[in-house]
């Protein structure tokens, strides 16, 4: 970040923090990095159901408190993705 300061700062007026450029090149940036993490954690998660992957099974076949959890911890961060 100190080398983009150093080259652009004479070119971005008032400075390179508050030029409208930057700003919009952070935002898109900051979007495309969400849009990325989304698609990311949504493969995951089908993958995840789809082979079973970490999920341990209980008595009756059913899934361990464990897995819940994992699926709820994604599924917290998956919606502050979405919504950050």
């Amino acid at each position: 970040m100190d080398n983009l300061n150093h080259n652009y700062s004479p070119h971005l007026q008032p400075s390179v923090e508050t030029a409208q450029p930057t700003i919009e090149l952070r935002a898109r940036m900051v979007e495309d990095a969400q849009d990325s993490l989304l698609s990311y954690l949504m493969k995951w998660r089908i993958a995840r159901r789809e082979t079973g992957a970490g999920v341990e099974r209980g008595v009756g076949g059913r899934r361990s408190n464990d897995s819940r959890k994992i699926d709820m911890v994604h599924s917290h961060f998956l919606l502050h993705v979405i919504l950050y």
